[in-house]
């Protein structure tokens, strides 16, 4: 008799162990869905496809581990600003690095040239300057962030915006620059049409 109740003992315990394990392998499953559920709203939403099933789950790695990092960082509470998922987050941080940023296929003129050029030296006084950091936007000194494409490249926008900053510090006014384009007015840079035609208005 005893041994029957050690059985049952045994057999009990090992079936609530099963049960258990199979109750916490089910949590992680659940969590993989729904990653899968955000990484096609994001695809939708940026209207992203991928050649082939093999290059979706690598790009579905690379948006699970971005977002995983957007989520850490904006649990930091000594940060004075959040991060949030765009267009690239299905890309590695070397290939953003390598697409965009630097300065490439342009000539090898150093920048103190182009900005001596620009602004010369005898306008900068920095001798009221005392704190560590500044924020520009309190002055007035910067328009809204916008996405530039490729066109982030091209040193004449670039300097158009040194230009545009320093008018709008020395007048008080700051505007963004843009062009005509028949009946339309097109801001400088970056631009994207209903035809998806993309293109760098300079």
């Amino acid at each position: 008799m005893a041994s029957i109740m050690v059985l049952v003992t045994v057999l009990t315990i090992l079936f609530t162990t099963f049960r258990i394990s199979q109750a916490t392998s089910r949590t992680v499953t659940f969590h993989e869905p729904s990653m899968v559920n955000k990484h096609e709203q994001w695809m939708a939403r940026f209207s992203r496809v991928y050649r082939d099933e093999l290059e979706k789950q690598m790009r579905r790695d690379v948006f699970k581990k971005n977002l995983k990092f957007i989520e850490e960082f904006n649990k930091k509470e000594n940060k004075s600003y959040k991060v949030g998922v765009n267009e690239f987050a299905d890309w590695t941080s070397e290939e953003f690095l390598a697409t965009h940023t630097g300065l490439k296929n342009l000539t090898n003129i150093p920048p103190s040239t182009v900005v001596g050029k620009m602004m010369p030296s005898k306008s900068w006084d920095v001798s009221n300057v005392a704190a560590e950091s500044k924020d520009w936007r309190s002055e007035g000194a910067v328009t809204p962030v916008k996405y530039q494409g490729q066109c982030a490249r091209i040193t004449r926008l670039r300097s158009l915006a040194m230009e545009r900053t320093r008018t709008g510090l020395s007048t008080g006014w700051l505007r963004t620059l843009g062009v005509k384009l028949g009946e339309k007015m097109v801001t400088l840079g970056y631009v994207e049409t209903w035809l998806g035609l993309k293109a760098c208005v300079v």
